[in-house]
């Protein structure tokens, strides 16, 4: 699954789904055996609507993974007048991670 973009959950498999479920619960079970997947990683997170709780959760996971975050969210952007479409091709130019979240 590396290098795909995940928008709806019909868009993989059922046996995708389990994976991804199964390599969570191992995550959960043993969280030391995974505090440096991301070393050297660092993930963007796009923002267009306020949603303190849901970057938080993501900045945090990160964070526990071994990798940095840095954020974006469009009352505080830079570039307020680029379109969400514009800002993510940029974002993908910045590093490999990126969330992006808006309406």
């Amino acid at each position: 699954m590396l290098n795909k973009n995940l928008i709806d959950l019909e868009a993989l498999s059922v046996t995708q789904i389990d994976k991804l479920i199964r390599k969570a619960r191992k995550i959960m079970q043993s969280p030391a055996d995974y505090r440096h997947a991301c070393d050297g990683k660092i993930l963007a997170t796009l923002f267009y609507e306020p949603s303190t709780r849901t970057q938080m959760s993501f900045q945090t996971a990160m964070l526990k993974l071994g990798g940095r975050t840095i954020g974006f969210d469009k009352s505080s952007a830079a570039m307020p007048t680029l379109s969400p479409c514009g800002t993510r091709s940029r974002a993908r130019r910045w590093r490999p991670l990126s969330i992006h979240r808006c309406r």
